[in-house]
């Protein structure tokens, strides 16, 4: 693998903790009847230290905890019910850009600028259970929805697959991939960067199945929408691109410029969160294009959006992370039913 020579930055290695939870809207429009955003501000590493921008965020599919990376190297697990720190993670040696749980909340990894891929054991008390050095810088990693196998893109044109065998490097014609996604049967694997195009593999067998022009520059982040053949992904053209991987044509672009567009969330089959440079979550139905929900309540950019059960938890450059009530978390043809049936 060829080696990328990285500037590192002096690690900042301190014990700090959260401040308490504050409640406030902060000027928000967050839908009538819904509970007002629970925030939690990343303290100051000590005097002279500004407060850590919020790099990237995870959800445990066990729905305990909220991986939260910050730009003083470290990662805080956070509860997710009142956002209280509960653990505190060290082990890399610049920005931790990305994050991510294996399906069965075991394993959480973690991975950025300093070239390293570590992988953190909830059942030894989040332990380094492996360690892969010598790589690029690495801008996110996916594990496949079955967990035999950990997808990772970064500042080259290799898309990386690690599993218990051989690690398979494919290439893309692309250099500087951004973000890269498993459909929810883990059949397909979705790889986005500056080229604006999306990239289709077959993690399996390594085929790449086609590249398609999806956007007009860089793309930063994206998802799948449960239960579809759809993707949503959005970049710095100030779009947000619907592209249905069944017949492998653009279903909706959606223009938010002049922001750039920097993290989405899926929120259902329908519906997407989309935030970015301009302090904003817009909550989006991903068929009309229609925004059916301003969110104001960061003062800096967003580049962390997930979502579970309702709940949408967002960080950026503001140092704070926010826990918003977005729905009732069911499926929508469940709540339909009810409706029609007055139960």
């Amino acid at each position: 693998m060829t080696n990328i020579k990285l500037n590192r930055r002096r690690c900042l290695v301190a014990t700090s903790s959260l401040l308490a939870a504050i409640i406030g809207t902060s000027g928000s429009a967050i839908g009538e009847g819904l509970a007002a955003p629970l925030s939690r501000a990343v303290e100051p590493l000590g005097e002279g230290y500004l407060s850590p921008v919020i790099t990237a965020m995870a959800l445990d599919p066990r729905g305990l905890l909220l991986a939260v990376a910050g730009d003083d190297y470290s990662i805080r697990l956070l509860d997710t019910k009142d956002l209280t720190e509960k653990e505190r993670l060290i082990g890399h040696r610049d920005l931790v850009r990305t994050l991510a749980f294996r399906a069965d909340g075991r394993l959480l990894a973690s991975a950025g600028n300093d070239g390293r891929l570590t992988l953190w054991d909830r059942t030894s008390q989040w332990s380094i259970a492996r360690q892969i050095n010598d790589l690029p810088t690495i801008f996110d990693i996916r594990f496949s929805p079955d967990g035999n196998q950990l997808a990772a893109v970064g500042f080259d044109t290799q898309l990386m697959l690690f599993d218990n065998g051989d690690r398979p490097s494919l290439h893309c014609d692309c250099s500087d991939l951004r973000a890269v996604s498993y459909n929810s049967t883990g059949d397909r694997l979705a790889v986005v960067g500056r080229s604006g195009k999306l990239h289709l593999f077959d993690p399996r067998s390594g085929q790449e199945i086609g590249e398609f022009a999806i956007h007009a520059s860089r793309v930063r982040d994206i998802v799948f929408l449960p239960g579809t053949n759809w993707s949503a992904t959005v970049g710095e053209d100030g779009t947000a691109t619907i592209f249905d991987l069944g017949n492998y044509q653009i279903k909706k672009q959606i223009d938010f410029l002049p922001c750039k567009l920097f993290t989405v969330a899926a929120i259902d089959k329908t519906t997407i969160a989309v935030a970015g440079s301009d302090n904003r979550i817009r909550i989006v139905n991903a068929t009309t294009g229609e925004v059916t929900r301003n969110i104001d309540i960061h003062s800096g950019s967003i580049n962390s959006l997930v979502y579970a059960d309702g709940v949408l938890y967002s960080g950026g450059f503001d140092a704070q992370v926010f826990k918003t009530i977005v729905s009732d978390g069911r499926d929508p043809r469940l709540a339909e039913r009810d409706k029609a049936t007055g139960r």
